[in-house]
């Protein structure tokens, strides 16, 4: 079963070569997203932080819903 799988992938040269194309780049693209967003929320934070750096109390007025 094994030889024969090993000899239809090396048959199909080009569909192999696609397919490995096609999953090498959509783990680039998710791992890319990831990486993105978890600088976005990191970057956010830090402002929040700076932000509200030194105050200790916040008033606001009430809004209406």
């Amino acid at each position: 079963m094994l030889r024969v799988t090993i000899k239809n992938l090396f048959a199909r040269k080009f569909r192999l070569v696609l397919t490995s194309i096609a999953v090498v780049l959509g783990v680039a693209f998710m791992a890319g997203t990831f990486v993105l967003t978890d600088t976005l929320g990191n970057v956010f934070d830090g402002l929040f932080a700076d932000v509200n750096r030194g105050v200790d109390v916040a008033v606001r007025g009430r809004r209406p819903v």
